[in-house]
């Protein structure tokens, strides 16, 4: 049992104490604005990948920052 329980680590599989613990929606992506000078920056989560998203990113956080 614990060589089956260490094998579905292995694999990426989780083991969870009770239902709604842990949820996966789906692919997440990461779009970061950083200010190499002062150190700052911004992270914003998404579900999906595209120059939308980039630009809405630096609109929301950079643009702001940078005034």
């Amino acid at each position: 049992m614990e060589r089956a329980k260490e094998e579905k680590k292995a694999r990426g599989e989780v083991e969870t104490e009770r239902p709604g613990y842990l949820l996966w929606i789906g692919g997440i992506y990461q779009q970061t604005v950083i200010d190499t000078y002062s150190k700052v920056s911004f992270v914003k989560l998404y579900y999906r990948k595209n120059a939308l998203v980039a630009a809405e990113m630096f609109n929301d956080k950079g643009a702001p920052w940078l005034e």
